[in-house]
C-alpha cells in the first residue's frame, strides 16, 4: 500500500530531549537526538551515510526498546538511505544547479527519523527532491531497483509526501516513509512434505 499527503517539515520541539554523538564512521560525526517516542539525525551526503543512517536507526530501535525489529528496519532504513542520496539529491542538485547554493540552504542533507507510536514505528527519511519514489516492475535480470520491492515486502505499509509550505516557500523534498510493527511478529515456516519414493 502506499499512501502520499503533505507533511510538515518541522519536527515539534520536546522538553525531554537528548543528543548523542557518538555515531562516527569515515570523517563525519553526526548527532543523534533521542524524544520521548522518536530519535532523529541529519545525515551529511558522504559515502558513509548509508551506514550511518543503519547505525542511527540501530540505537533509536534500542533508545525505543524495539530491538527485536531492528533488523528489518535497519536493511528498509538502507534502503530508504540509499534511494535518498542516489535519486533525491541528485535530483535536487539538476534542480538548483550550484552545488553551493545547495550546500548553504543544507538541502542536500537526508534526514531519517523512527517514531513510535506505541505498537508500530513509523521509519522516515526526508530528502530535498519533491520528485515522488517509483516502484520499479519485477525483474528478475535487473541489478537494481528492488529497493521498494523490499520496503513493500519488510513493511505493514510504505508511502510518501510533499513536505508542507514554510514562511510562504515550499520546503525542499519529501519524505519517504514505512511503518513496521514495534514487536516482531512470528511468521510460521512453511512445512514441506515430500512424497515419492527414497
Amino acid at each position: 500500500m502506499v499512501i502520499a499527503q503533505p507533511q510538515s517539515a518541522d519536527v515539534a520541539p520536546s522538553a525531554k530531549q537528548s543528543t548523542a554523538k557518538n555515531i562516527k564512521q569515515g570523517a563525519a560525526e553526526i548527532d543523534l537526538v533521542l524524544e520521548a517516542g522518536s530519535a532523529t539525525c541529519i545525515l551529511p551526503v558522504t559515502l558513509h551515510a548509508v551506514p550511518q543512517g543503519r547505525a542511527m536507526v540501530r540505537r533509536g530501535l534500542t533508545h525505543l526498546g524495539a530491538e527485536s525489529v531492528a533488523d528489518d528496519i535497519a536493511l528498509a532504513a538502507t534502503e530508504l538511505v540509499a534511494n535518498a542520496i542516489e535519486h533525491g539529491v541528485r535530483d535536487a542538485v539538476g534542480r538548483v544547479g550550484d552545488p553551493d547554493e545547495l550546500q548553504r540552504r543544507r538541502a542536500d542533507a537526508v534526514r531519517i527519523s523512527l517514531v513510535s507510536s506505541g505498537t508500530h514505528l513509523v521509519l522516515s527519511v526526508t530528502d530535498p527532491s519533491p520528485t515522488p519514489p517509483v516502484r520499479r516492475p519485477r525483474d528478475p535480470f535487473a541489478g537494481g531497483g528492488r529497493g521498494l520491492q523490499l520496503i513493500e515486502s519488510l513493511s505493514l505499509c510504505w508511502g510518501w509526501t510533499l513536505l508542507d509550505e514554510q514562511d510562504g516557500q515550499r520546503a525542499p523534498g519529501k519524505s519517504v516513509w514505512a511503518m513496521f510493527p514495534k514487536v516482531a511478529v512470528e511468521k510460521p515456516i512453511p512445512q514441506i512434505r515430500i512424497q515419492g519414493a527414497a
